[in-house]
């Protein structure tokens, strides 16, 4: 698991490529999403599009770490 799960749904939000989302429910159903919380592929889900934003951002290197070693 490389996601955040929803506070109130359980669904389990990962980040895939191009800023996309997949969405897992607790009840097994899968679908894909897009940065605002659009349905790409899948499953219709009733999606949080602020944890779909969130998830989907590019995340910046910290300036403590050393990106020389990675």
């Amino acid at each position: 698991m490389h996601g955040l799960r929803h506070p109130f749904s359980g669904a389990l939000y990962e980040p895939e490529e191009n800023e996309l989302v997949r969405v897992t429910t607790r009840a097994g159903q899968i679908g894909i999403y897009s940065k605002d919380g659009r349905r790409v592929s899948g499953d219709k889900i009733d999606v949080d599009p602020q944890m779909t934003g969130w998830i989907a951002s590019k995340r910046g290197v910290h300036r403590m770490v050393n990106t020389a070693s990675h």
